[in-house]
This record gives C-alpha cells, structure tokens and sequence, in this order.
C-alpha cells in the first residue's frame, strides 16, 4: 500500500461514563452522549493504543468506547466496560527535621506514622 493509500486518522481517544449508551454516531466526542472523554492529536496509523486516566472514582464501574477521527469523520468501536478497584493503602515518605517518617494510610482513613530507628 503506497502512501497516499494509507487512511490515518488525527485524533484518538475515549469516551466514558457511569452508564451505558448507544453509539454516538458521527459526532465528536465533546457532543456525544458520553460524560467523559480523553483524546490525543497526531497521525495514528490502525492498531491498538492506550490512553492513561486518573481522577476515577473507586468501586465504580465504567462504560467507554474508543473514537478516532479521520477524514470520513468520526468512529466509534463497540461499547466495553470495566470496575475501578477499591482504593489501595497508600504510603507517603517525609523528611522532618532530619528525623525520616513512614506514613501509611488505609482507605478507612486511619494513618499509622514510623519513625526510623536510629
């Protein structure tokens, strides 16, 4: 396949949200009935990619759709889902006053603080 015979598209992303919907058609993803969507701009050729997403809530499960747009407009794939997990322990080292902390949190938002042995 020559070049010029090569369809790209310019932008890929997702669209998303806490319930399901039909396709949006040919439509961008800022108009579609989806809530939520990411996206990056280039030249993509066909194949499998991956955008990261932070901010979602836990426990919640989620309906997206990958887009990407071309030439002929907008497309969609089908419509998929997946379960964000519980929020995990979290742990945050700190320095103060030259005396080093282990805090470690649990999702019940109870902290246990360590202080190094000297």
């Amino acid at each position: 396949m020559s070049e010029r015979e090569r369809v790209y598209c310019d932008v890929r992303g997702f669209v998303f949200d806490t319930s399901s919907h039909g396709s949006p058609g040919n439509t961008d993803p800022t108009v579609s009935c989806y809530t939520y969507h990411i996206s990056e701009s280039g030249k993509f050729e066909t194949g499998p990619f991956s955008i990261q997403m932070a901010g979602l809530k836990p426990e919640t499960k989620y309906y997206y759709r990958a887009c990407a747009h071309n030439l002929a407009g907008w497309g969609y794939g089908d419509e998929v889902t997946f379960t964000t997990k519980k929020r995990g322990i979290w742990k945050k080292i700190t320095s103060y006053l030259e005396l080093d902390y282990l805090e470690l949190g649990l999702p019940s938002g109870v902290k246990f603080r360590f202080k190094r042995k000297e």
